[in-house]
């Protein structure tokens, strides 16, 4: 029997490796073409992303926890094909966050991530629908800590 040759390049299962410094970018292009077309991130983040607007969300992406005691985990999913080159398929994303002055978490007095947005973005939207869950865990909590925000594709 003649096995038939791929013309695909060789390439490593897929695993998981930490996120590295330099990925955030990747990873905010690989969140925009994953959400683009979803009517939500539509409205709520803009329908179309600049290269600004994306190194921006990266940028976002990798700041490290403010307060004592809190904690961010970020895993990726790689493909590493037979000439080294690594090739990021999805990533995952999670925070613990201690509540915050006022009963807000994660998202502060307002989303943290104003520059962000595409065109067309609604800063009300994102406000409406993120900073009521953030006080809801807050006060469910007793204002001790809680985990917050996981993120995956």
């Amino acid at each position: 029997m003649v096995q038939s040759q791929s013309h695909y390049p060789k390439m490593s299962p897929i695993t998981l490796h930490p996120v590295q410094p330099g990925d955030y970018t990747t990873l905010a292009h690989l969140e925009y073409a994953a959400f683009k077309d979803d009517e939500f991130s539509r409205v709520a983040f803009g329908a179309t992303r600049t290269p600004e607007v994306l190194e921006a969300r990266g940028i976002a992406m990798s700041k490290s926890p403010e307060n004592k005691g809190e904690s961010y985990r970020n895993m990726k999913a790689v493909r590493i094909y037979e000439d080294g080159k690594e090739e990021i398929v999805g990533f995952a994303m999670w925070g613990f966050v201690r509540v915050r002055e006022g009963g807000v978490g994660i998202y502060g007095v307002g989303l943290e991530d104003k520059v962000e947005k595409g065109e067309g973005g609604s800063q009300k939207l994102c406000d409406d629908l993120f900073l009521p869950g953030d006080k809801a865990m807050a006060k469910a909590c007793g204002g001790g800590d809680y985990g917050s925000k996981l993120s995956s594709l």
